[in-house]
């Protein structure tokens, strides 16, 4: 076989067919699946992914083997159950696609996640290895013998190289090898009143080695090529035969590419110029590889034009990720808003480390600052869990739990409870000589019990047993008390927020409203609840600030604030919200939330300057 090289440009010839992609069912202009319309990768992926990418006994390696960066893949200890084990990977992959995604292109990091996750699922999806299938349906002599797919982060793209090796007969190295590339790009699309973010993955490169005991014509064939009778080597007609059927298969594959110019190689190896463009990932080691360096080679890449698949596309609305337009489940919403937590403080960190101030506030044009309030039902889902862990446990855990939420009140520097606008320990005169005659003997455990206590006949005397459904709203109340605070803090979390813990300095307040100042009970029976903390430095032997997942000592910011507040309501459901929510949390609404913090490290150290030590010896 000659060694040519060509480059075709402008539309396919006629005998290439439109509507298939190299014989493949993928149809022309799809892109590569990414993201599931159905909702995140479910027990059915992960059962794939542990099937595929984990060996099914020590001896045996793995169906498909897979590196990423070239380090092979391995889970030791991992559950023998192959969605477990897909459960594993797919986690795996996802974190460090979305790491990729948020460092180095810069997506935000709850679009992010449901980026990983998709490309991380693709792993799974058959069209992926279907893809080079088709060359090698038109006939029986080369049968599937090892599979190798690696993943790696070239520059912002993320890139795919999937290797499969065939066998044939009593040829003891591979009959055949098929290689293809994959890349897969992130763009930012700035139209629209939404930044939206596009994902694209195409096929990139494509090669296939066939033994030389083979016909290289034959192969070519699989390319959807069916060349005329070879003139024979001494006539004219030698070369233009040969351009006519190399342009054919480059149109087939500058259909799979989306190519306008694409340049194909036919030949041997060595032969060829441009061999380097071929060469595998260090993390592809399958048996026999390098006997392949000798065979003919097919290859195309592209070399000109844009993407002409359709991109897979991404935008935040409403604190909620869509994908094409639709609306992804809850539970992946959850998780991506997390994600985007992470992303903020990361940043965040950055600005602080690099001796910047961060400052938060959240104004609002013509009214009260405050969070986006799309964000509020985020509050409400982690309430839900911390309301759902306590409604299971013993009523004396939840007591407790209660009575550390307002010793933390007590605790705080000129803070405190307020019921109605009065301190409700006044209102308990017995109890409050209790609670001070403990705090004397630091015994807080008897504190804690005696506010608890304490709270509890307060709220029977504010929701009486006369009111509708009293014993359940004194309930739902309590489990406000106690969970309506760190429930809130996830959104602090998502503008990257700082958490403060052992300060001495903090200010406590919670305020309870059951009536209006006149005396009325309030209109349709809500009672309010309202949550300050205010941080004015943070002295203290153990005080730490934490941004994200970063604690830094107090000590080492030269100003550190913070000012929150939340106000929640009790009582019935609004006629909008079609939530499954359990009975005790039913009717809990976060109703404003906001917060402002000032953030600075104090300048670092300088090094000792030697030049200056010299010179104090010699003074």
């Amino acid at each position: 076989m000659e060694t040519f090289q060509v480059r075709y440009r402008g539309p396919a010839p006629a005998a290439v067919s439109a509507d298939t992609v190299m014989g493949s069912p993928l149809p022309l202009g799809s892109p590569l699946p990414l993201g599931s319309p159905d909702g995140p990768p479910g027990a059915d992926v992960c059962a794939v992914l542990g099937e595929r990418y984990y060996p099914s006994s020590w001896e045996k390696p793995a169906p498909i083997q897979l590196s990423i960066e070239g380090e092979p893949f391995s889970a030791s200890g991992c559950s023998a159950d192959h969605a477990e084990r897909g459960k594993v990977l797919l986690a795996d992959l996802t974190e460090r696609l979305w790491k990729h995604l948020t460092t180095k292109v810069g997506v935000a990091g709850d679009i992010a996640y449901v980026q990983a996750g998709d490309i991380a699922g693709l792993l799974a999806s058959k069209e992926l290895w279907d893809a080079v299938a088709p060359l090698n349906e038109a006939d029986g002599s080369h049968a599937v013998h090892q599979r190798a797919i690696d993943l790696r982060f070239q520059g912002n793209d993320i890139c795919l190289h999937l290797t499969t090796t065939y066998k044939s007969g009593d040829l003891k190295v591979p009959s055949k090898v098929a290689d293809l590339g994959v890349t897969i790009s992130s763009t930012c699309n700035y139209w629209g009143l939404d930044d939206t973010q596009r994902l694209t993955a195409k096929v990139t490169q494509l090669a296939v080695r066939v033994h030389t005991n083979f016909s290289g014509d034959a192969e070519l064939a699989k390319f959807g090529v069916t060349p005329s009778p070879r003139p024979a080597p001494s006539t004219s007609h030698w070369r233009s035969h040969c351009r006519a059927w190399v342009e054919q298969v480059c149109a087939r594959v500058r259909a799979a590419l989306g190519y306008r110019t694409i340049q194909v190689e036919a030949g041997i190896p060595s032969a060829l110029a441009t061999s380097s463009a071929w060469a595998r990932p260090p993390g592809i080691a399958l048996e026999g590889l390098e006997k392949s360096n000798s065979y003919y080679l097919i290859a195309a890449t592209p070399t000109h034009g844009p993407w002409a698949h359709d991109p897979t596309e991404y935008h935040t609305q409403r604190a909620c990720v869509h994908r094409n337009g639709a609306l992804l489940d809850s539970a992946t919403q959850q998780t991506a808003f997390d994600h985007h937590s992470l992303y903020t403080a990361h940043q965040c960190n950055a600005q602080l480390d690099a001796g910047g101030t961060v400052a938060y506030f959240h104004p609002m044009p013509m009214g009260f600052p405050r969070l986006d309030v799309f964000t509020y039902p985020y509050a409400e889902q982690r309430f839900d869990e911390l309301a759902k862990e306590l409604a299971g446990a013993p009523h004396e855990e939840l007591k407790t739990a209660l009575g550390e939420a307002l010793y933390a009140a007590y605790a705080s520097s000129g803070g405190g409870v307020m019921v109605n606008g009065v301190d409700f320990l006044e209102e308990h005169k017995g109890v409050s000589e209790e609670v001070w005659l403990a705090t004397d003997n630091q015994d807080t455990r008897k504190v804690k019990q005696h506010l608890a206590d304490a709270m509890i006949r307060c709220l029977k005397t504010e929701v009486p047993d006369t009111q509708r459904d009293a014993a359940q709203v004194r309930q739902r109340v309590v489990m406000a008390l106690v969970c309506g605070w760190p429930a809130t803090q996830r959104l602090y979390d998502r503008d990257g927020g700082p958490q403060f813990t052992n300060n001495e300095r903090e200010q406590r307040t919670i305020k309870i409203v059951t009536r209006t100042k006149s005396g009325e009970k309030p209109a349709n029976g809500k009672i309010g609840l309202q949550f300050v903390s205010r941080h004015d430095g943070a002295p203290g032997d153990n005080a730490q600030v934490t941004v994200g997942d970063v604690p830094r000592a107090a000590s080492l910011f030269s100003r550190a604030t913070m000012n929150a507040h939340a106000t929640w309501w009790v009582g019935p459901v609004e006629p909008d919200d079609t939530r499954a929510r359990d009975t005790v949390c039913q009717g809990i609404y976060l109703k404003h939330a906001d917060f402002d913090a000032t953030l600075k490290l104090k300048p670092r150290a300088s090094p000792p300057s030697f030049t200056g030590f010299w010179r104090s010896l010699w003074a």
